[in-house]
Order: structure tokens, then C-alpha cells, then sequence
């Protein structure tokens, strides 16, 4: 006998042999199992159903080795360790946000909302559907640091910018007016010889962000379509990174979904 952890509870995973001297009658066929059975898996175990649902247009079996897709015929059900085991991939989920190559749906609607409030928990939230704020913290964070969600927030307050008249030349010229006024107080020309300089030490950093790997291009708002990301010549790094650097590298940790 054998005890596997799902969320907080432990169950026990029994042998064929097991099972018998235990009096527990178990389904030999898993895909017609019902919650609450037992089964036989194809590694000769016997294990409970926890749940059955759908996962899209699929059902699917929860044990508490993992989750299994009963409508795919090569399935095995098995009772190997599982870093993930509520979802069809064995991968943690953190492994599956930074390997996804190209944004879903509701990463999408992520970013939109993102942008819309500043704010990466009440943006989760929103777009994932869920009320734990704990996890909305987590992976909020998570995927603020991910190169397909960068890409995606800087083609979107570049846009923002143009459509205002704000570009790369009318900050410059912003930041000169203030340095050269002296009537302007010592410290915000001095903030403004700064900035100047952080913008022009910018430029490397920008041309690697605006790399469009995990993007095809596209408004997340309607609008003409645009395609791939533009350079960054139309506005400061500095002003888009700063969107970015308050998720704090803690939190960036499994988030155990």
C-alpha cells in the first residue's frame, strides 16, 4: 500500500493483491468509472476517482496521482508521481506559463485588463475567472515576467502613446526644456539631465524587448491590425519597464495549482 497527496489529503493507492485481502471492489475499466469507485490503472494499481468532469470537450478523471483524459484513446492512467496533478500535462505549472510560446485566450484578456487597471491581481482575476487572490498575487506576477506578456503590454502602451502625440523625440525635448530652464529648481533639472541619460542608456535594453518572440502582432482592442512588434523608437524603455518592475522576484514561486 502506498500513500499519494492531493491538495491537502493523503489517499491510499493499493496493489491488486491489496485490494482483494482489503474487500474493495474496483472497476477494471477506468474510463466507465464513476466518482467515488475504484479503478485499476494500466500499471496494475488500484486507486480511487475523485472527481469526473470535462476539460473543454473532453472528460476527464481525477485521481489523486493526476488528471487524465478518458475521451483520448492512448491515455494511460497510471500512478507515477506527478509535479502537476490537475492538469493533463505533467509539467508544474509554472513550467507550463514560461514554455507556452504564444499567448492564450485569457492571457490575452490578461494584458487588456493589465492595462486597463495597473493592477496584475484584479487583472488574474478578471481574465482567469478565479476569487483566490493568493494565486492571482503568484501567477500575476509570473506572467508579467514572461517575454509573450512583455511583448504584448509594450505594443499596446507604445500604441497609446502614439495615438497621444507622446514619442521618443517629444520626452527628449520634454526633459531638454526642463535641464536648460534655469528657473526650474536644482533638483528637477537634475532629475531631468537623469532621465535624459537613462533614455539614451536605454536604447540596447529596448531593442531586446521589443523582440516579438511568442507574438503575432494584432490589437487586443479592436483597431487596425498591426503585425509583429516595432522598434522602440517611439518611446522611453525606462517608461515601459516601469510598468514591470514592481512584481517582487519572491513571488515569483510555484503557485502548487
Amino acid at each position: 500500500m502506498r500513500l499519494e497527496k492531493y491538495k491537502d489529503k493523503y489517499y491510499q493507492l493499493y496493489t491488486v493483491e491489496e485490494a482483494h485481502n482489503s474487500g474493495i471492489a474496483y472497476k477494471k475499466d477506468w474510463r466507465n468509472a464513476e466518482e467515488g469507485n475504484y479503478v485499476l490503472t494500466d500499471d496494475n494499481m488500484v486507486v480511487p476517482v475523485l472527481k469526473i468532469k470535462r476539460i473543454g470537450k473532453d472528460r476527464a478523471i481525477q485521481t489523486p496521482t493526476g488528471l487524465f483524459n478518458i475521451d483520448r484513446a492512448n491515455t494511460k492512467l497510471d500512478t507515477k508521481h506527478r509535479a502537476n496533478k490537475t492538469s493533463f500535462t505533467s509539467k508544474p505549472p509554472s513550467q507550463v506559463i514560461r514554455d507556452r510560446k504564444n499567448a492564450n485566450n485569457r492571457e490575452i484578456m490578461f494584458v487588456k485588463y493589465f492595462i486597463e487597471t495597473g493592477d496584475r491581481v484584479e487583472a488574474y482575476l478578471r481574465a482567469f475567472k478565479t476569487r483566490n487572490i493568493e494565486i492571482a498575487k503568484i501567477q500575476g506576477a509570473n506572467l508579467l515576467k514572461q517575454k509573450r506578456i512583455v511583448n504584448m503590454i509594450i505594443d499596446e502602451v507604445k500604441l497609446a502613446c502614439k495615438n497621444l502625440g507622446v514619442n521618443y523625440e517629444y520626452v527628449i525635448k520634454g526633459f531638454k526644456e526642463i535641464y536648460e530652464d534655469t528657473g526650474q529648481k536644482g533638483a528637477d533639472r537634475l532629475r531631468a539631465l537623469e532621465n535624459l541619460g537613462n533614455i539614451i542608456n536605454a536604447t540596447d535594453k529596448a531593442n531586446v524587448l521589443s523582440g516579438n518572440e511568442g507574438y503575432t502582432g494584432g490589437r487586443l482592442s479592436g483597431g487596425e491590425e498591426r503585425k509583429g512588434i516595432p522598434n522602440m523608437a517611439e518611446i522611453p524603455a525606462e517608461e515601459i519597464e516601469n510598468i514591470l518592475d514592481d512584481v517582487p522576484e519572491e513571488e515569483i514561486i510555484e503557485s502548487g495549482l
